[in-house]
């Protein structure tokens, strides 16, 4: 739709579509690696969720948002991204 200007990269209305599952299960930053971090044990909290949606307050509209979620839940407002 081109409604805002691009990201860095040239690409178009990346942010805000919706919430996004990643890999990871849920844990502190400040006790993993800080490249690349990865949690491989199932936590008792849930799923990392990145990015916001267009449900969210602009502040939570940001790859850099990070928050989480039991990973049976279910809404519009979250989806995934193919990756290799």
């Amino acid at each position: 739709m081109r409604l805002l200007n691009p990201n860095e990269l040239g690409i178009y209305d990346m942010g805000g579509n919706m919430s996004e599952w990643v890999q990871d299960w849920y844990g502190h930053y400040s006790k993993k690696p800080q490249k690349n971090p990865k949690v491989a044990n199932k936590s008792e909290t849930g799923k990392i969720l990145r990015g916001g949606c267009f449900g969210n307050l602009p502040e939570y509209n940001k790859p850099g948002c990070r928050s989480v979620s039991n990973p049976n839940f279910k809404s519009q407002y979250i989806g995934f991204r193919l990756a290799e």
